[in-house]
């Protein structure tokens, strides 16, 4: 099944591989990951080729950022070793320019 959020589009097919532990909806320049089950450490999105401007968990915008950087393989967005006390985990990525797709 499909998350969406109003306005947003899901992300799937080659971008969105079956084994990695999330769900994607984009929106002009931010995507929302929607992680499960939780993996402390790197996540790596593939085919993104744009260097992101922040991450941070959704529900704990006070916690600080995340650290993201882009890589060869796409963008990689480090998830802190305790997931945020929410039923579902939601990582905010924005970028400079709207993400393509």
């Amino acid at each position: 099944s499909a998350i969406a959020s109003y306005g947003c589009r899901v992300v799937d097919g080659p971008r969105l591989k079956s084994d990695v532990p999330y769900r994607a909806t984009v929106r002009g320049n931010r995507v929302h990951l929607f992680i499960d089950p939780w993996q402390p450490g790197p996540l790596l999105l593939p085919g993104l080729s744009v260097s992101p401007r922040r991450a941070y968990l959704l529900a704990d915008r006070g916690a600080g950022l995340l650290d993201s950087r882009l890589t060869p393989g796409g963008v990689e967005v480090v998830l802190p070793e305790r997931a945020p006390g929410v039923i579902q985990p939601v990582v905010v990525v924005e970028f400079a320019e709207a993400v393509p797709g």
